[in-house]
């Protein structure tokens, strides 16, 4: 395995995100806001979590937001086929561009200079990131469809849990039940006031929705992407000062496409009086 963030530390130094704010006072919401920063410890073990090598070797890989290429590096550095970035902000693009260049040829990568929902839909992917910005939508039903199609086999979502944290919604509730709420609750909450981290030292506000993992599985399995618990449980138990549902209120999960959708429907088309068909008077 290849550690690229201790390889090409570039790729830590030049992300302004690496000076963003652990805790962010918010009085008027009761309680501190929680994030991230980016530095080379964290992002080796997210990556270890998010994109193993068993995953990611001879893969076509298609990052949504992927910001300066970082991820790009790690994928291609570990064996991956091919990798795109699609970046809206023009500085990372740039960015993306100017780093990738140093260690990868032409053909291996590739920076699409606009919006995921410009991005046009002429081929598939084996594996699909959404790390970051399936909350900087706001029609989440329309990303996720697309996500969905794009995917040859993979889908990996990085995202936030609703509430802006359940510690705030539950402030008697225990630890554990708490996160059995988590798990419960199939929820999509409309926000106006996302922040979005951009390559200056400042974050953009977005009107955009946060989608539970309850609700994001049943999106998922309707598309026909199956859910895999096991990269969820990996990063709440390997980067817990990131991924839990107490305060930094993230989550990481794994999606496989399946013929579940298929199937369910031609059971029902078959057996008409199930209990599940719906009756028409």
């Amino acid at each position: 395995m290849i550690d690229t963030f201790k390889l090409h530390p570039e790729f830590i130094e030049v992300d302004n995100r690496k000076n963003r704010p652990i805790i962010v006072p918010s009085p008027e919401k009761n309680g501190p806001s929680y994030s991230y920063n980016i530095n080379s410890e964290f992002m080796f073990k997210r990556h270890q979590v998010m994109l193993p090598l068993d995953l990611i070797k001879g893969k076509s890989i298609l990052d949504i937001g992927g910001c300066i290429g970082a991820s790009g590096d790690w994928c291609l550095a570990n064996g991956a086929k091919h990798y795109t970035n699609i970046e809206l902000h023009p500085e990372c693009q740039q960015l993306s561009k100017a780093l990738l260049s140093k260690y990868y040829s032409q053909n291996q990568y590739d920076v699409y200079d606009g919006s995921f929902s410009d991005f046009p839909m002429r081929k598939k992917y084996d594996i699909v990131i959404a790390a970051g910005t399936l909350y900087g939508s706001f029609d989440v039903f329309k990303f996720i469809e697309k996500m969905t199609k794009l995917s040859n086999e993979f889908v990996i979502v990085d995202a936030v849990h609703p509430f802006n944290g359940y510690r705030r919604l539950f402030p008697d509730a225990s630890d554990a039940d708490r996160k059995r709420v988590s798990q419960t609750l199939s929820i999509i909450q409309p926000s106006e006031r996302i922040r979005q981290g951009i390559q200056s030292n400042k974050s953009l506000r977005v009107a955009a929705s946060l989608v539970s993992i309850t609700a994001l599985k049943t999106m998922m399995k309707n598309h026909g992407f199956e859910y895999d618990a096991s990269m969820y449980n990996q990063a709440e138990s390997e980067i817990p000062k990131i991924y839990d549902v107490i305060n930094h209120n993230r989550y990481l999960a794994k999606f496989f496409i399946s013929d579940t959708k298929l199937v369910h429907f031609e059971s029902e088309i078959k057996n008409p009086d199930s209990n599940n068909a719906w009756v028409w008077k």
